[in-house]
């Protein structure tokens, strides 16, 4: 019955430029998402929903780093106290 009166939604894919950087770093992706949205070539809808992905994104190198350096520590503690 609701989606008579309310259709679903129907998203759209978003693609931005980030000029002369080869692997842009995630500040320069989120600088990008908020000029696209300030000359209103993303609405600020779109740009809310990129910058969520970015934050996610960022949560999980952050993640991923963490992990990296905690095995490393794990690595040293492990090899010093078997010597």
């Amino acid at each position: 019955c609701f989606e008579r009166i309310l259709p679903p939604r129907k998203d759209t894919t978003i693609s931005f430029r980030i000029d002369g950087e080869p692997e842009p770093t995630l500040s320069a992706m989120a600088t990008a998402v908020v000029r696209e949205v300030a000359q209103g070539k993303m609405t600020p809808v779109e740009g809310t929903a990129a910058m969520k992905l970015l934050e996610a994104r960022s949560r999980i190198c952050e993640l991923d780093e963490l992990t990296t350096r905690i095995n490393s520590i794990e690595a040293r503690v492990f090899s010093e106290r078997d010597q």
